[in-house]
């Protein structure tokens, strides 16, 4: 059974749980699961599983950073992250790889969370559709042409 964030935290400070065999039962489970679900972008296993071991010692030495310490995780596909692709489910973004973390990403990783990946972000799409309506709703005169990046966006999620 997955423990709760919770129940999670205090397991790896009491160092009853294997953060390294949650990890991996976790990952197990996306890939059981999402080629139905469609959840992630993508999924960062030997990041996930270097940041389990991490964790690990530091639950081992003592020197635990907080309460997210070793807590599994994956940010929306909408967040900049170092070394994994960040698309926003648009096409045009497609295989970029930031060179910094964005600001919540990296206050996660600095709490010691465990990514697992990215997470698809339908609602880029949505947020944009919604911007034309409101736009052409105001009087504004909103053409496809004048929103390339419109017709650029993936079915994600």
């Amino acid at each position: 059974m997955t423990p709760t964030i919770q129940g999670a935290a205090r397991a790896i400070a009491a160092r009853t749980l294997s953060l390294v065999e949650l990890t991996q039962r976790l990952l197990a489970r996306i890939r059981a699961q999402d080629g139905t679900l469609h959840a992630f972008t993508e999924v960062a296993q030997a990041r996930a599983l270097s940041d389990a071991r991490a964790t690990e010692a530091r639950a081992m030495a003592g020197t635990l950073r907080g309460p997210l310490d070793g807590i599994p995780i994956a940010h929306k596909d909408i967040f900049a992250t170092v070394g994994i692709a960040t698309t926003g489910c648009s096409r045009q973004l497609a295989g970029w790889l930031p060179r910094g973390d964005a600001a919540a990403v990296a206050g996660l990783a600095a709490a010691g969370t465990v990514l697992l990946g990215k997470l698809a972000s339908p609602a880029t799409r949505r947020a944009v559709d919604k911007a034309v309506q409101v736009f052409r709703g105001l009087g504004a005169e909103v053409r496809e042409a004048s929103l390339p990046v419109l017709a650029d966006f993936e079915a994600c999620g």
